[in-house]
């Protein structure tokens, strides 16, 4: 299986892509995506990105499009919960679609969700978006 790990120079994303890269039971192709870090490892594969510039989590997309499996975590503290914990979420699952189709309209509502603006702002000339639509298969939460 083919596995792209963002933030893999993170305590978390390195022990993951380090962990799925060592799984003898398997045979895993890995990829670990860093920003600023000159992370060397024969391990996975390491793309040096910044996935904040425009263009850049497209272009990551493109070069995973071959990538069945999807994995996403967040860990916030912008949503405590009871008791003042953070809250963390992760989902796994695979694409299902890849769309241009309402990307636009979706980063917008997201905008003004979270920004109290309804357009977003970090567009590019003749940039297009697009839609990864994900059918999870498992989620865990904790906080």
């Amino acid at each position: 299986m083919r596995i792209l790990v963002t933030g893999a120079s993170g305590l978390l994303g390195l022990n993951l892509a380090l962990s799925a890269a060592a799984d003898s039971a398997q045979e895993h192709i890995v990829f670990g995506t860093v920003k600023d870090h000159a992370l060397k490892t024969d391990a996975f594969t390491v793309i040096q990105t910044d996935l904040l510039l425009p263009g850049a989590v497209e272009r990551l997309l493109d070069q995973a499009r071959g990538i069945p499996g999807v994995e996403t975590a967040s860990l916030s503290d912008r949503l405590p919960l009871e008791g003042g914990s953070n809250y963390y979420v992760q989902i796994r699952g695979r694409v299902v679609e890849i769309t241009p189709e309402g990307a636009d309209a979706h980063i917008d509502a997201l905008s003004d969700k979270y920004t109290g603006n309804p357009k977003y702002q970090g567009r590019s000339a003749g940039q297009q978006r697009i839609t990864y639509k994900i059918l999870p298969s498992k989620a865990s939460t904790m906080g």
